[in-house]
């Protein structure tokens, strides 16, 4: 939408791109990724690399080793951090996290039809190490979004706090 100079004038935290691998715009995605991660490690400032796997290549988007595969496109295009689906399992996900140098946050997804279904895919993305939750309509979709939103960052809070007592995060 704008410049990473123009991101930095208007004093945001950081910058993220979206890329669909898979679609019939992969190729530009990747570069317009390639190009604003260039960019931003010129000013210093973060990159968001949001990857889904998602179009007529795209025969099944859910197996870990493709989670883990788009996680390796974001880091080798330069992202500081990258938002990806859920892998499946805890520990499908937590494979993925375990190859991953940098760190993952988790897609929220569809909006479900039931809250408890959000607190689940947050409990067991959170339980496989992810750094933490990019989650959108499951908020602002949900019958109290304020009441999700201390739901989840409750949860966020509790994993990193218990990742700090392992002696996982520093």
């Amino acid at each position: 939408m704008t410049s990473v100079i123009e991101a930095l004038r208007l004093g945001a935290d950081a910058v993220s791109v979206h890329v669909n691998v898979g679609s019939s715009e992969e190729a530009a995605q990747l570069r317009d990724l390639g190009q604003v991660a260039a960019a931003c490690d010129e000013w210093n400032m973060p990159l968001l690399a949001m990857m889904y796997p998602r179009g007529p290549k795209i025969a099944d988007p859910a197996p870990p080793e493709l989670i883990a595969h788009i996680a390796s496109i974001a880091v080798e295009l330069g992202a500081d951090l990258v938002k990806l689906p859920f892998a499946g399992s805890v520990q499908e996900m937590g494979q993925v996290v375990a190859g991953c140098p940098i760190p993952i946050l988790v897609a929220g997804g569809p909006r479900p039809d039931d809250d408890d279904d959000v607190k689940v895919l947050a409990q067991k993305a959170l339980t496989a190490g992810v750094a933490g939750l990019s989650v959108g309509r499951s908020i602002f979709e949900a019958p109290d979004p304020g009441r999700m939103t201390k739901i989840l960052s409750s949860l966020v809070h509790q994993y990193g706090q218990d990742k700090i007592a392992e002696g996982v995060m520093a």
